[in-house]
């Protein structure tokens, strides 16, 4: 069980001063902390883990009072004791300590950046206990003023203005302004050799206050690739400040890039943070990874607002949080690029949801945390997918101004504080057709599994509502169902394309019958229809390649389709057939069910391999990274010998990512992957990335998991925190039950180290089984 801080002893400010050089393995730190008590105590507890303390004093007048004994419960919880009586009432405590710096991406970490390392933070969830003592809670918020001490030729960079720096031999001392108040998960600082680019002020809009400073960070060389998202923030600003009718709360805005991230982005305070691979674009950029850069950014910055200015109260309802800045990344991204069917995003939101709705581990939405464990599970598409679809549910029940008011009084009656789930759904009540509304949220979010509808009518209503429901028809309704969303607008045959996916997926369906809806959705003009059933079909060539007319049926319906966007097109249908050009040469180079298309990405992947930098080419880029794979697929053992010299001599997030996939296509590459694990080849946040492809591959597997099992201790090293769980969810694609087994007993004696462990084990071996399920429902239906 978790323990949890006293809630009558709150911090009051933070002083922070940090020692920070990106060539050492180790870091000095001095925190002063103002505590006020509400009732007196023996010992003050708070968060620390991985600290050794230099002195612990209570600062009391002028005789500070050293601490005499301390300890610590093993999970991050420490206590220590001044031999007298603490409060009630205000109180200084003052730290002084070293800690290493993290070996995986939680806490404060190093990442190599051309000739020197940088340093850069992820604290969310639990990971500012590792750089400093702190009360680490997200309901415990206080300002905390920042000092850091740093090599000379270092930029520093924190979540509020620099107030002054002095210079001191070869460090230099920032100063920053002290935050409004925070939970210890929002504080950052990023210290490294950078380039700095200096963005216009973000104008003043509907909301009164100064031009926002913004800037964009990145490792040396780099900046220069920060044009677009930079570009796009004024607008997401303005728009988000007239959605909430609050101005931005913070005194600047800076934009980090990370090249090793545990996240594709994080909301910190003036100081967001992404993974390289998402931001730094070319001048001319795959136009779907544009797309999904934008949202990630609208994401963030919601949360400027929703978690930052108004934070959760405790981790249970973070859901909110994640779940708002989900549904509204949509409506912010449409007012920069209004063709780009961002609308759609949230129906989507409720596809990827589902498919783990249907476990019966699964979590709810709003579910008790009481463990670590817990709060790791916390993040994922329940929270996310899930509770933003239930929030679209509520929009539609109030109506659209009348649930942005709502919002918007929430956050406004809540600056600088906290929300908690019941609070939120007691206001919701006030509202007209609140009751109705809140009724409609309380049966999805504090409960699992997906609500069954089997009226036709009921379960595919003409508006655009998004869902959170599924139908079971016969085949028969299907068919006609298929038939009619062949015709109808985007949104409408999206919702009846995604439920028919998820009836399969739960093996409620005839295999003939699939195909016969695949062949009238296949119809669509838009390809998030058209080309919705890719992965379904990939599943079943991969692990029934006997199913010979399931490869006749995506030759007949898929082939013709692969063909490359013809030149000054409308940039939305433009990014609508790239994207179709991309999903299918990715499927067919998978199943190989086309031998004529495989062969020619083969060739066109060998041809680009023998290049000295592939990445200069002018091949498109839709089919870049396919035929790369069928290059490696094809077994050529000098294809895996290129791959691993291009992928040390690149430093480039994206481009590394198509080599990682290409190497762990190559058959016959498993000792040698093995060894680059284990020498560091791959930076951390790749390492889910390489289990990840190399299960897709169904003869893989076996051998995949027993090096996982071999590795398990390094691997957890270099992962270290949320990011354990990736070792459990490289199985999520296994579909033997024998294999599920060899999982369970190879990871139960982790289950302590393992942060989410217990939860995630239990998730993937029903996924599995669901997995097997399916596979054993497909086999038995007579025929090839």
């Amino acid at each position: 069980m978790l323990k949890r801080l006293d809630p009558s002893i709150r911090p009051q400010f933070f002083r922070v001063r940090l020692e920070l050089d990106p060539s050492r393995e180790d870091f000095k730190g001095v925190v002063e902390i103002d505590v006020s008590f509400e009732r007196a105590m023996q010992v003050l507890e708070l968060h620390v883990q991985g600290l050794t303390f230099d002195a612990v004093t209570l600062m009391d007048g002028a005789k500070p009072v050293a601490a005499i004994a301390m300890g610590d419960d093993g999970k991050g919880v420490s206590w220590f004791d001044f031999g007298r009586g603490l409060g009630p009432g205000p109180l200084t405590f003052s730290f002084s300590y070293s800690a290493d710096f993290a070996t995986g991406l939680e806490g404060a970490y190093k990442v190599k950046t051309g000739k020197r390392s940088a340093i850069f933070t992820q604290f969310e969830a639990i990971g500012a206990r590792r750089v400093m003592p702190c009360f680490d809670e997200p309901g415990f918020k206080a300002p905390f003023e920042i000092v850091i001490v740093a090599p000379l030729w270092a930029t520093v960079v924190a979540n509020t203005k620099t107030l002054e720096t002095s210079s001191v031999g070869k460090f230099v001392t920032h100063r920053f302004a002290a935050t409004p108040p925070l939970p210890s998960y929002l504080i950052a600082f990023a210290v490294g050799d950078f380039d700095v680019v200096d963005f216009a002020p973000i104008a003043v809009g509907s909301q009164s206050r100064a031009p926002i400073p913004l800037r964009g960070i990145a490792q040396k060389g780099r900046g220069d690739e920060m044009n677009y998202v930079l570009s796009t923030t004024e607008r997401l600003v303005l728009a988000i400040e007239d959605y909430f009718g609050i101005a931005y709360p913070f005194d600047k805005l800076d934009i980090i890039v990370a090249p090793d991230f545990a996240a594709g982005g994080m909301e910190n305070v003036g100081a967001i943070v992404y993974d390289e691979g998402y931001v730094l674009l070319d001048e001319d950029p795959d136009l779907d990874r544009r797309r999904e850069m934008l949202t990630l950014h609208a994401h963030e910055l919601v949360h400027q607002w929703f978690g930052n200015l108004v934070s959760p109260k405790w981790w249970d309802d973070l859901w909110l949080n994640e779940s708002f800045a989900t549904l509204l990344e949509a409506k912010f991204s449409d007012q920069v690029e209004p063709r780009w069917h961002f609308s759609t995003d949230v129906l989507l939101n409720a596809h990827g949801a589902m498919t783990l709705d249907l476990l019966p581990s699964v979590r709810r939405v709003h579910e008790p945390v009481n463990s670590e464990d817990s709060i790791t599970t916390a993040f994922d598409s329940i929270t996310y997918e899930k509770g933003s679809v239930a929030l679209a549910m509520v929009e539609g029940v109030l109506g659209e101004a009348e649930f942005r008011k709502f919002i918007s009084s929430l956050l406004q009656t809540r600056k600088f504080g906290t929300y908690d789930t019941a609070g939120f759904v007691s206001e919701l009540r006030k509202c007209p057709k609140g009751h109705e509304a809140a009724d409609l949220l309380l049966s999805l979010i504090d409960h699992t599994g997906i609500p069954i509808v089997d009226d036709v009518a009921q379960a595919f209503p003409a508006d655009a509502v998004p869902r959170y429901q599924r139908a079971k028809l016969s085949d028969g309704l299907w068919l006609d169902q298929c038939k009619i969303a062949a015709s109808l607008p985007l949104p409408q045959a999206l919702a009846i394309a995604i439920a028919f996916d998820i009836s399969f997926y739960a093996s409620e369906m005839s295999l003939q019958s699939y195909l016969a809806g695949v062949h009238e959705l296949c119809r669509h003009p838009m390809w998030e229809v058209a080309g919705l059933a890719l992965e379904n079909l990939e599943f079943i060539l991969l692990e029934l390649p006997e199913k010979s007319r399931v490869k006749d049926f995506a030759v007949v319906h898929f082939s013709a389709q692969f063909v490359a966007v013809a030149p000054g097109i409308d940039m939305v249908v433009h990014w609508q057939m790239d994207k179709r050009e991309a999903d299918l040469a990715e499927f067919f180079v998978a199943t190989r069910c086309d031998e004529i298309i495989f062969q020619e990405l083969m060739s066109d992947g060998l041809r680009l391999l023998k290049e000295d930098d592939p990445f200069e080419s002018t091949y498109r880029e839709a089919r870049l990274v396919p035929a790369l794979v069928a290059a490696a697929r094809g077994g050529q053992t000098w294809v895996f010998q290129k791959l691993a010299t291009l992928l040390e001599e690149i430093d480039d997030v994206h481009f590394r990512g198509h080599v990682i996939e290409a190497l762990c296509a190559c058959p016959g590459a498993d000792k040698a992957l093995e060894q680059m694990l284990q020498s560091g080849a791959f930076r951390a946040n790749e390492i889910p990335t390489v289990l990840e492809v190399r299960a897709r591959y169904p003869e893989f597997r076996a051998e995949l998991w027993a090096m996982v099992s071999r590795n398990s201790e390094g691997l957890l090293a270099r992962l270290d925190g949320d990011m354990d769980v990736a070792l459990i969810q490289a199985a999520d694609g296994f579909t033997e039950l024998a294999l599920a087994r060899e999982v369970e007993s190879s990871i139960r004696p982790l289950l302590g180290r393992l942060r989410g462990g217990v939860p995630q084990l239990s998730l993937t071996l029903d996924r599995i089984k669901l997995n097997a399920a399916l596979v054993a429902y497909l086999r038995q239906e007579t025929g090839p």
